[in-house]
């Protein structure tokens, strides 16, 4: 009994280190990882989300003044022209056509004195020839002696009748007979004048009245032309500054949208604690 008991004891005494030799040992306690939004982190994200909107606002503000700049500028050329629409490419435009439309004023106008002249000169020889020819007229002499006869016929007839010596019947017939000599007249005088080209003088007087009157109407567009190049060769020299200024407000408009976005992805950033810092040393892209 007392063997079976020392055998008992032997095999637990056996049994119990293998036991605990099988059992794993304790794991030694892990230590805590680093907080990743470290207060450093949470800083330099919001210093950088800070620096983008000053950056955006700075921006915006240049853009602003050069934006006012160029309104006050157009203002003024507007003033200067009385035009609406003053970008620099119209108002070149609009120099090179006015002057493209003088010059084909003064063409024309040369033209037209030159025509002119020769107008005047066919007409004084036109005028000086019917006189001449009028004046060698034997029907026209004899037709005007008919015409003074009558009239003093009749002067006769007016006297004699106030004396009684004259019926009234005798001053009618007197200025039947004046009448009849005075349309006499006027048909040789016209026939003399269709046998010396009159109708051709009156061709002439109606191409010179034409003439002048075209000639006021140039002038008087030549005179408005002058009056606008004047205008718009005083604000010329300004168009320099206007092509400058809408270059720069095109390259303000880009540099105020570059910074914007850079804002945004800052707020981004910060809002979901990414590590990676926003890069503020490249600029906008250039634009033309």
């Amino acid at each position: 009994m007392r063997s079976m008991m020392l055998i008992g004891m032997v095999l637990v005494c056996a049994l119990v280190p293998a036991a605990f030799a099988a059992e794993p040992p304790p794991k030694a306690p892990e230590s805590q990882p680093a907080p990743a939004d470290s207060v450093r982190a949470a800083e330099l994200r919001i210093y950088d989300a800070e620096l983008a909107r000053a950056y955006e606002a700075e921006a915006r503000r240049q853009q602003e003044e050069t934006q006012a700049r160029l309104q006050d500028l157009r203002a003024k050329i507007r003033a200067m022209t009385g035009r609406t629409d003053v970008s620099a490419d119209g108002l070149r435009k609009l120099v090179q056509t006015l002057e493209e439309q003088r010059e084909a004023l003064e063409l024309d106008e040369a033209g037209a004195q030159a025509r002119k002249a020769a107008l005047e000169d066919a007409l004084k020889a036109a005028a000086q020839n019917a006189a001449k020819s009028v004046e060698g007229d034997t029907a026209l002499r004899e037709l005007r002696k008919v015409v003074d006869m009558r009239e003093a016929q009749l002067s006769r007839m007016v006297k004699l009748n106030q004396t009684g010596a004259a019926p009234q019947s005798d001053i009618e017939a007197a200025e039947a007979e004046l009448a009849q000599a005075k349309v006499n007249l006027a048909l040789r005088q016209h026939q003399a004048a269709l046998d010396q080209g009159v109708d051709g003088m009156s061709a002439l007087n109606r191409d010179l009245v034409n003439l002048t009157i075209a000639e006021a109407e140039r002038m008087a567009r030549l005179e408005f032309i002058k009056r606008r190049l004047d205008k718009l060769g005083e604000a010329m020299p300004l168009l320099d500054d206007l092509d400058g200024l809408q270059g720069r407000l095109q390259r303000d408009q880009a540099a105020a949208d570059f910074a914007a976005d850079k804002a945004k992805l800052a707020q981004w950033k910060a809002a979901h604690k990414s590590q990676d810092r926003v890069d503020f040393t490249t600029t906008a892209p250039a634009t033309r």
